[in-house]
């Protein structure tokens, strides 16, 4: 393909990207910001322990202790918890978007492949969260 027609197509991907991400956190944030489900009432109950130094409370087999640390660290700049989950999960998905690309561009040393990979996880990633 020629370099320029590629360079072009990814642009476009990487522009459709962009507009997908925005319109999910849009999205995200006028009807789900103020409500929360049982995956995060957990997270937040066990960054709740850890934030008041309840080591033990916040052991859970289930939960991933990674997301529950990181809304607990927030905790310092924000008391609500429920706030400081949702914009961590709004920054994984945006870190996770530009990860990918990254990483896809060094594997396969296209920008076009990753551009690619990007927009369909942006898109697969919205109607997951839709579900």
């Amino acid at each position: 393909m020629n370099p320029g027609r590629e360079h072009k197509l990814s642009d476009c991907f990487i522009v459709a990207t962009v507009i997908s991400c925005i319109a999910q956190v849009s999205w995200f944030a006028s009807k789900c910001f103020t409500q929360i489900d049982y995956d995060g009432m957990s997270y937040v109950g066990i960054a709740r322990h850890l934030s008041q130094g309840q080591f033990h409370a916040a052991v859970n087999a289930f939960r991933s202790p990674l997301i529950s640390w990181i809304i607990a660290a927030g905790s310092l700049l924000d008391g609500d918890l429920l706030r400081v989950g949702k914009f961590t999960n709004i920054g994984s998905f945006l870190a996770s978007v530009a990860l990918l690309y990254l990483l896809t561009k060094r594997l396969w040393h296209s920008r076009l492949v990753a551009s690619i990979a990007v927009l369909w996880f942006s898109l697969a990633r919205g109607i997951a969260a839709t579900a």
